[in-house]
């Protein structure tokens, strides 16, 4: 009677275990998709920190400025592989930019993910006074 009394605590024993093993697993499996999922996503902070160094950028600016922000889009683009969304595209991109005129860069999200992912850089002429007006037709097209 003694051994069968061990036996049934033992074969209990064995079953809380595997019980036990297998309510881990189910927990494992559950909080691993959400962390994965969590891991995916940009967060609010570092998509504003990433908008920032753009920001900057948008606007009435002088060629060398827009040089800069090509530069900037140039390493940016580096650090990440095709068809990441922090990558940046400018469509129908000129060979260069004068340091002699302005420019109305526009900054723009086209995939509404909350990244900057495009510019539209567009001819403001010569001068101080000669890129305004040409600025704000620009704007207003797109």
């Amino acid at each position: 009677m003694e051994n069968a009394t061990k036996a049934l605590l033992i074969a209990g024993a064995v079953l809380v275990s595997i019980l036990i093993i297998g309510i881990g697993m189910l927990i494992y499996q559950s909080v691993q998709g959400s962390v994965e999922e969590g891991i995916g996503q940009i967060s609010k902070q570092e998509m504003d920190m990433f908008n920032a160094q753009y920001q900057k950028y948008n606007g009435r600016r002088t060629g060398a400025q827009v040089n800069s922000l090509l530069k900037d889009m140039e390493v940016n683009n580096a650090r990440y592989e095709q068809g990441d969304p922090r990558r940046v595209n400018i469509p129908n991109k000129p060979a260069n930019f004068s340091t002699a005129k302005y420019y109305t860069v526009t900054i723009t999200d086209t995939n509404n993910d909350g990244l900057v992912d495009q510019f539209t850089i567009v001819d403001g002429g010569m001068g101080a006074g000669a890129g305004a007006g040409a600025g704000a037709g620009a704007g207003a097209g797109t």
